[in-house]
């Protein structure tokens, strides 16, 4: 789904249907909150292509930043030490 296309199913969801605005619709799927297949998609691309996120999957974390997702993922796998300066 393109950016543009996911931004208009958003805002026709959260304006037409719920009476919101769009923040308030991404916050609360953000939090757990179910919808449709169709704005799922259309939150995932949003998520994607406006903020840059990827899905994480691991340890409770949804989408975040790659950086974060690679801190997850070696959480995941045994272990994260944090870098400290010699």
């Amino acid at each position: 789904m393109k950016l543009d296309t996911a931004m208009k199913v958003l805002r026709d969801r959260a304006e037409n249907f719920y009476g919101q605005p769009v923040a308030w619709l991404i916050d609360e799927m953000d939090n757990g909150f179910d919808e449709t297949m169709r704005v799922t998609e259309a939150w995932e691309t949003y998520h994607r292509e406006m903020l840059g996120n990827v899905w994480c999957g691991l340890n409770g974390v949804g989408f975040c930043s790659p950086r974060e997702a690679e801190i997850q993922r070696n959480i995941y796998n045994g272990g994260h030490q944090l870098e400290m300066p010699v």
